[in-house]
């Protein structure tokens, strides 16, 4: 340590094997890029959920709310006074 100056203090990064294996290919020069790169995904995987697109078609054509079945409104009668208003 140098006298006047700051110790100068380096966070401690444990690289999993994956990131390992890219460090040591050169695809990442310095192991802090790991914490700045996306996940490994799957090959072929765009990062979008599978619902994502049925997601519009469901917010268009909304399915009215459907009402409890006979036993379900029994049941929800039958709570006990301690749970208060389901």
């Amino acid at each position: 340590m140098v006298e006047g100056r700051p110790r100068r203090s380096r966070r401690a990064i444990r690289l999993s094997v994956t990131d390992q294996r890219r460090l040591d290919a050169g695809e990442i020069s310095d192991p802090t890029q790991a914490l700045h790169t996306p996940e490994d995904s799957h090959p072929g995987e765009t990062g979008v959920s599978p619902s994502a697109d049925s997601s519009a078609a469901d917010r268009a054509d909304p399915k009215p709310p459907t009402r409890p079945s006979a036993e379900d409104e029994r049941i929800l009668r039958e709570v006990p006074p301690h749970f208060g208003p389901l």
